[in-house]
């Protein structure tokens, strides 16, 4: 019922989760400008323009750089298509005999061209939607500074401890920072790989990578498709292996050499969750929903992972080497003064 509902409420959904995002970003820097003296208003209103700004900037680009793709489109598709058929052509020639119209069904390289357009397509609605987005994000922000005071209360202590939940808040920034650097970094490498081979679109190539690099495992695989079908469609076979083996060496060293010793084992998860997320979460909210999949986990990760309750779960969604333990709850005090211990 909970998942029908928020794919009926998807048009309000994702802004909102855009908006929560953002408000979690923007927090260490909105608190560097009150640590410098600014006032809270003026501290808000600088952040929020360099919010807006940024949005403005990212649909302009994405939508600038798309610009004749959809007219350009049909021929990618011809061309593909001949490629495909070339390779069937030369199976059977080494006598291995594929029906063709099964291979054009489970392997059509256009429907790969055709879906990164409709997701940058998404974003793109997605930040002129920026509005709505800014609205809830500034009254996220607003509330942001009185929710310590929120929380002593709902506890009934005024001087309740509630590090707990700023180790949540803090873990979750330094996920979305760490993994937006990293991603950048993938990026910045595909855009450059682009640039050395002459593949066309390069900038929504590496947008596209940016969010997807999001996915650990299938992500940075489905990324590299479009580069890779864009330099065969343009330059033939020998090029686009040479694309191949540049996105598996960026791959290598972002995925396998950046990301863990940045990461650690804290903020991982199974393949298995990883895959559920993606489908469950792209279900619910569509492409964007497959773009904030990890990042959704991962909070709920987090989340649990400070309590003790259900530390155990946080554990379950890892990857099997975190860094949490499962904790005991705390021995309770009986009438008499003894503890009692409880299982755990």
């Amino acid at each position: 019922m909970v998942c029908a509902g928020l794919k009926a409420a998807t048009d309000v959904v994702v802004p909102f989760l855009a908006a929560v995002f953002l408000a979690i970003v923007s927090l260490p820097p909105l608190a560097a400008l009150r640590r410098a003296g600014l006032p809270r208003w003026a501290s808000i209103g600088l952040v929020l323009v360099v919010v807006l700004g940024v949005m403005i900037l990212f649909g302009w680009v994405v939508a600038k750089s798309l610009v004749g793709f959809p007219q350009v489109l049909p021929r990618y598709q011809a061309v593909l298509q001949q490629e495909l058929d070339a390779v069937v052509e030369w199976l059977r020639a080494h006598e291995i005999d594929i029906p063709a119209e099964s291979v054009k069904q489970q392997f059509d390289p256009s429907m790969v061209l055709s879906y990164m357009a409709n997701a940058l397509g998404a974003l793109a609605n997605l930040a002129r939607t920026s509005f709505f987005v800014i609205l809830t994000w500034t009254f996220i922000i607003a509330e942001a500074a009185m929710l310590p005071d929120k929380l002593r209360r709902a506890i009934g202590t005024p001087t309740a401890d509630i590090s707990r939940y700023r180790a949540m808040v803090l873990d979750v920034q330094r996920y979305l920072a760490l993994k937006s650097g990293t991603n950048l970094l993938a990026a910045l490498l595909v855009l450059a790989s682009c640039w050395i081979l002459g593949t066309p679109y390069a900038v929504p190539i590496a947008v596209f990578a940016f969010f997807l690099n999001y996915v650990p495992v299938f992500g940075p695989i489905i990324a590299a498709v479009p580069a890779v079908l864009l330099t065969l469609a343009d330059f033939g076979w020998e090029r686009a292996i040479v694309m191949v083996v540049l996105q598996i060496a960026l791959n290598v060293v972002v995925g396998s050499v950046v990301e863990p010793r940045l990461f650690g084992a804290r903020f991982g998860l199974s393949a298995l969750i990883v895959f559920m997320s993606l489908v469950v979460w792209g279900w619910v909210l569509g492409p964007v929903g497959m773009f904030l999949s990890v990042p959704l986990t991962i909070v709920v990760k987090i989340v649990l992972a400070n309590t003790v309750e259900f530390r155990w779960v946080a554990i379950m969604l890892g990857s099997g080497g975190d860094q949490l333990t499962a904790q005991a709850p705390v021995p309770a005090a009986d009438p008499g003064g003894s503890t009692a211990s409880r299982a755990p």
